[in-house]
Formats: structure tokens, C-alpha cells, sequence
């Protein structure tokens, strides 16, 4: 249960918010009103219809489906691996060098190979690519930085989907385990934190925090939630996120 004085700072956080989403939506209405008188001066200077401009610079995904391997490809990969495998950074073959190495090399070339060959060569293509989207990262440090880009990819497409289609998300992204480096985080397209807010009377903040400790402590037994170092871990875990939460108000 609130106090009467933690609704009271709740309700000037969200009128402090509804005052800077307003700013926000008045800023983007500008400029789409901007937007839409120069669409309308190119339609009129080149004498085209406004879906065909419209086609030309609306949205595109960002999630594009990827291509099956060609035979090209899979034998420049084949041969980048064969001549990189024991060379430092740096010194590695750039892809121009690699592909003329390919064109240079007669038992590469497509009419000298044999279709269990090429079959091959496109095989092991097809699984360094599916082993680079779903493998393991090195490191906690690369892994943090694999979730703040394809954060910042997913916080775009939701934007795109909104000006679209007119749509509402709330997306939450957080650590799968203590020790992951990834900063617990949430948005919201337009003012969809208002429902958390003001219908079911949650911060989104806080949902985000209880979010990452229910996930960080899902599926281990009682010793392993006891052990020092995950008490050590998640005591890191609160003050950084209590200390956020101080800079954030």
C-alpha cells in the first residue's frame, strides 16, 4: 500500500510525464506536417503519384530475411577460412584478396566441383551463419553490447509499427542471469506507460527490476540462491539499480 505521500510524488512524476510526451507528440506533428508539404512540392515538381514517393521513402524493416547461400559466397567463406585460420588480426586476407584467391584456384570453380561438393560448401555456410546469429558471445562485455543494438534495432521497428499503424508495445529487456552485464531496461511506444501506471498502478522501473530478480534466481535450487557469490551478485544488482533510480528522479 502507497503512502499518501508516495502518491503524491507518483501523480508529479506522471503529470511530469504526460507534459514532456505532449512536447514530444507537438515536436513530431511539426515535423510531419513539415513532412507532408514536401512531399506534396515533389509530387508536384516531378509529376508522380504520392504512394510512389511515399514507397520510395516510407519505413523499411530492419529484419530482412536472409538470403539462402549462394555457391559464390559459400566458396569465399571456404577459402577466407583456409587462409585467415592462423593469422593474426590484421594480417588476416581482406574479402577482395580472398575472392581473387577463389577465382585464381582451379579446383574451386564451379564447373570443376561436383554437386556434393557444392552442397557441401553451401552447407557450411548456411551453419557459421546460423552459429553467428544463436552461438554464445565471448564474453559478458560482447554479449551486453549484442543486447544494446539489437535493443536499439526492436525500439525502431516498434516505432515504425506505431507511425504505421498506429500501434501501443511496452517492451522489457533484461539479464538472464546475475552475472550478465546488460542494464535492465523497458519502452514504450507513445504513452502506453500511462496503463502500467494508471491502470494497474505499477512503475515501469520497478516491474523492469522485479522482472531481471525473478529471472537471475529462476531455476536454482536453495544453495545456489544462498552461495556468497550469487548473494554478492545480486546485492551489486540492487544498488546499481536503486542508484539509477536516484539519477532517473
Amino acid at each position: 500500500t502507497l503512502t499518501e505521500a508516495q502518491k503524491a510524488s507518483r501523480a508529479i512524476k506522471s503529470a511530469k510525464r504526460r507534459e514532456e510526451e505532449n512536447a514530444l507528440n507537438e515536436s513530431i506533428k511539426t515535423y510531419l506536417e513539415e513532412q507532408g508539404k514536401k512531399l506534396r512540392e515533389i509530387v508536384l515538381k516531378h509529376n508522380v503519384s504520392e504512394d510512389r514517393i511515399k514507397n520510395l521513402v516510407g519505413y523499411h524493416t530492419h529484419y530482412k530475411k536472409m538470403r539462402a547461400p549462394q555457391l559464390k559466397n559459400a566458396l569465399v567463406h571456404a577459402k577466407a577460412q583456409e587462409v585467415n585460420a592462423d593469422l593474426a588480426p590484421g594480417s588476416k586476407y581482406t574479402m577482395a584478396e580472398v575472392r581473387g584467391m577463389v577465382d585464381n584456384d582451379l579446383m574451386m570453380q564451379p564447373h570443376n566441383l561436383t554437386r556434393e561438393e557444392k552442397a557441401a560448401y553451401i552447407a557450411n555456410l548456411a551453419e557459421h551463419r546460423v552459429l553467428k546469429i544463436s552461438g554464445s558471445r565471448a564474453n559478458n562485455i560482447a554479449a551486453a553490447w549484442d543486447v544494446l543494438a539489437t535493443t536499439d534495432r526492436v525500439r525502431q521497428e516498434l516505432d515504425g509499427l506505431r507511425n504505421r499503424c498506429g500501434t501501443y508495445a511496452t517492451l522489457f529487456v533484461i539479464g538472464g542471469h546475475v552475472n550478465n552485464q546488460a542494464q535492465a531496461t523497458w519502452y514504450t511506444t507513445d504513452d502506453s506507460s500511462h496503463f502500467w501506471e494508471d491502470i494497474l498502478n505499477l512503475v515501469l522501473d520497478d516491474v523492469a527490476c522485479q522482472y531481471e530478480q525473478w529471472s537471475c534466481s529462476k531455476g536454482q535450487n536453495i544453495i545456489e540462491c544462498d552461495s556468497l557469490k550469487n548473494m554478492q551478485s545480486q546485492v551489486a544488482k540492487y544498488i546499481l539499480n536503486g542508484l539509477r533510480r536516484c539519477i532517473l528522479t
